[in-house]
């Protein structure tokens, strides 16, 4: 068993700038989820400068295997995604260990500059098995997840893609929200591919020949117009140079606003190449998609936008008229009922001075 600093020492892999690290495959991986780290669990780790923070990992082509060592007592987090990822969209995985020894520990999605369950979402928790404990001062959480999981919340990992990932941790707050001691730069990684001739070297000038990739194409499916309701229905179908379908890759979907481009979503293709995804205007205008699949080192990346008008805002704009028109019947109505009102007290003085003058 191995304290925390002890921990962080272990993590010696070494990358140059910009190199990806590497997460080896182990056809049987060692790793056992226990909160604990020990020498020679995990095929390989990487250790972040800017945090201090150490990951070890390997993966077996079916599921990833994690460790994260922070020297904090408080929360400590990891996040997925595309190349260059940052929070806003990443597959974050956070959790902290209790004063007692108990770990909470959640499967979440980063939206904007905050971060939300993968079930608050629409997705769902796929963390297999999670255990965590306090050594030496510091924190060390394991788990296990998919490498693709189906979870449209999820980043889906292929053998020998390359994909973004982020490190944060907190020195002693024992929650899921307080903001960060630290966090790392845009960090990147390998899955290795157990069929490749060549395995990378960390920090070796080795590089891994790539199997020649195929050319891919993008069509972006969109109806005319959004429905009645403001929701727009978007899928987009990926096939390569031969027609073939592009099955279980994401597809990152955007549109046009105010603030310029805005990821609104993203979906794994089915079997037939299709990835969807529904969202909702209310304002009337032409909206602008962008779709887009980054590729890996079998597929080359495809894109492409299209155009739909937007006509949600009659909805809204009608139940407003309606609204605006059943006021002012309502204001007609007690306009013409106080003056009837006045005319008929009016009339009635009349009659009665009329009648007391006759009387006298």
């Amino acid at each position: 068993m191995l304290s925390a600093t002890a921990s962080l020492m272990l993590a010696s892999a070494v990358y140059a700038a910009g190199e990806p690290a590497v997460v080896p495959y182990a056809k049987m991986s060692k790793s056992v989820v226990d909160g604990v780290v020990t020498n020679g669990e995990y095929a390989d780790s990487y250790a972040d400068s800017a945090t201090g923070m150490a990951v070890y990992w390997d993966q077996d082509g079916t599921n990833l295997h994690v460790a994260l060592v922070s020297k904090g007592t408080g929360w400590v987090a990891i996040g997925f995604g595309p190349k260059g990822t940052a929070m806003d969209g990443a597959n974050i995985i956070i959790g902290y260990v209790s004063d007692s020894g108990n770990l909470t520990i959640s499967d979440e999605i980063g939206t904007g500059f905050e971060h939300y369950s993968d079930t608050a979402k629409g997705g769902s928790s796929n963390l297999l098995s999670a255990a965590g404990s306090h050594n030496g001062g510091g924190t060390t959480i394991e788990f296990v997840t998919p490498l693709n999981s189906g979870d449209v919340n999820d980043q889906a990992f292929q053998a020998g893609g390359s994909y973004g990932f982020i490190l944060a941790y907190n020195k002693s707050e024992k929650d899921l929200t307080t903001y960060h001691t630290a966090r790392s730069q845009r960090l990147s990684l390998q899955i290795e591919d157990p069929n490749a001739t060549t395995v990378p070297g960390a920090g070796s000038n080795v590089t891994k020949p790539e199997a020649k990739q195929k050319a891919t194409s993008l069509k972006l499916n969109l109806p005319l117009e959004s429905m009645a309701d403001g929701r727009v229905p978007i899928s987009a179908k990926v096939v390569d140079q031969n027609g073939t379908a592009v099955s279980s890759s994401v597809v990152n979907f955007y549109v046009n606003t105010t603030f310029g481009e805005v990821k609104v979503g993203s979906a794994i293709t089915n079997r037939d190449g299709t990835a969807s995804i529904n969202i909702t205007r209310k304002i009337d205008g032409i909206l602008a998609v962008r779709a887009e699949y980054l590729g890996d080192t079998g597929y080359n990346a495809s894109g492409k936008v299209g155009y739909i008008s937007v006509r949600a805002a009659h909805v809204t704009q009608s139940n407003q008229l309606w609204w605006v028109f059943d006021f002012t019947q309502i204001i007609i109505v007690t306009v013409i009922g106080s003056v009837f009102s006045v005319y008929a007290f009016v009339l009635y003085q009349v009659r009665k001075i009329s009648s007391e003058g006759g009387a006298s």
